[in-house]
């Protein structure tokens, strides 16, 4: 509470004897819990608006978000504050935030940010203001799932989602049993069909030998993707087609003619 009461006191334009008080208004009732998700990795939005909550417009409004634990983030005019976890990962939009539109912008959504998150507007002058709630939102986070089909000597591009991206392991549909293909940081043979990208890995060349299933999985050791991949092969079936000229009607009368006076010559 300490540590809330000092965000707040930012916005207070008073001295430092002063005492800036912040008295909360609302709660959060289950039922106005609203819910999202993302995949991990990719971005996200917990819907919020201000404007129908106050009757004077607010010439700067004062929006923050927060969990039970932790501040999320803070905004009033330019100024904004992000919390350590969530750091260059955060943003409600001055644009939208001035119409507003308080929505919380997530990038690079990860494991860790999956639960509740509440919205309030702060409102008052000087030394007494006091918070409205605004919106519970619940985020869901999940990994991804797919399945692929790729011909054999092509390349594999297997998607790391984020920068936690740590570790990619393999399972073959041949021999059971997990093997490391690809840790972060780690050195690789030269003669390793894996390439690193900065947002991907990708195997050169598969073939059938490397259909199986791959993970992607964080420092913890938690999926980030699983991929189970079908490499196929092509087959080429060739059919003989014989060059001699089909026997037209007019090729098969004069045979037959040829025939019969060959056969009255023998007679003779």
């Amino acid at each position: 509470m300490g540590a809330r009461r000092s965000i707040s006191c930012r916005a207070c334009t008073v001295t430092v004897t002063w005492f800036c008080l912040l008295v909360r208004v609302g709660s959060s009732p289950l039922s106005s819990v609203v819910h999202t998700w993302s995949g991990v990795g990719l971005q996200a939005v917990l819907p919020c608006t201000w404007g129908t909550q106050v009757s004077d417009r607010p010439r700067s409004p004062y929006i923050q978000w927060e969990t039970l634990t932790h501040t999320v983030f803070e905004r009033m005019g330019e100024r904004m504050f992000q919390g350590e976890s969530f750091r260059n990962r955060v943003d409600v939009p001055l644009e939208i935030l001035d119409e507003g539109n308080c929505s919380l912008f997530f990038r690079d959504v990860q494991f860790s940010d999956a639960g509740i998150y509440e919205s309030y507007l702060v409102v008052g002058e000087n030394q007494v203001q006091r918070r409205i709630f605004l919106q519970s939102v619940q985020l869901l986070v999940f990994d991804h799932k797919l399945e692929q089909r790729v011909e054999a000597g092509k390349d594999l591009v297997l998607d790391l989602y984020t920068a936690h991206a740590h570790t990619l392991v393999f399972e073959s549909v041949i021999t059971p049993g997990w093997a490391e293909l690809w840790q972060k940081g780690k050195a690789r043979n030269r003669d390793s069909r894996l390439q690193e990208n900065e947002d991907s890995l990708v195997i050169r060349g598969v073939q059938p030998g490397d259909s199986g299933t791959y993970r992607v999985v964080d420092s913890d050791g938690l999926a980030l993707s699983t991929v189970k991949i079908t490499v196929t092969v092509k087959i080429y079936i060739f059919i003989y087609i014989p060059t001699d000229p089909v026997p037209t009607k007019s090729t098969v009368v004069q045979e037959k003619q040829l025939s019969v006076g060959k056969g009255v010559i023998i007679m003779r």
